[in-house]
């Protein structure tokens, strides 16, 4: 979708970060001008439906204010429902993973382990009893490098 179709279509709001309908849809679930667009999906993100094509609601908005969407746009908060733009930044694969606090942490029959790969070479942090403590040791070493 381009962004002038984006625009014709939808309203943003940026006191929630929601979009607004403008135009009325048709069918199953149809909505009126002023409705909030989108429904929560069970990943914690937003999405709509376009012209029988689905579209994340986080990405449309980006689209909305600058015109192109890049690969990867990371929620700053962490709330895939927040799409506030000062919450939105766009990222690598690599920062959006890292941000992920129990991304790096593994169940194992000998307790939680943790593991990075750094600069091509796998890094083992340990194996810890809870998942909390294994997702600590994640965190800090994170914050080292």
């Amino acid at each position: 979708m381009n962004t002038q179709q984006l625009k014709t279509l939808f309203a943003y709001n940026p006191t929630d970060g929601s979009l607004i309908h403008r135009l009325p849809t048709k069918g199953r679930g149809a909505k009126k001008p002023g409705d909030t667009a989108g429904t929560l999906q069970p990943n914690g993100y937003l999405q709509v439906m376009v012209n029988r094509n689905r579209y994340y609601v986080h990405r449309l908005i980006w689209q909305y204010h600058y015109g192109t969407t890049p690969e990867t746009i990371e929620h700053i908060n962490g709330d895939r429902s927040d799409n506030r733009i000062e919450n939105l930044r766009e990222a690598t694969r690599a920062q959006v993973a890292q941000a992920r606090p129990s991304k790096n942490v593994y169940w194992t029959p000998q307790g939680y382990a943790v593991r990075f790969i750094r600069n091509g070479e796998r890094v083992d942090l340990g194996k810890y009893p809870t998942k909390e403590e294994a997702a600590q040791v994640a965190q800090e070493y994170r914050n080292a490098h």
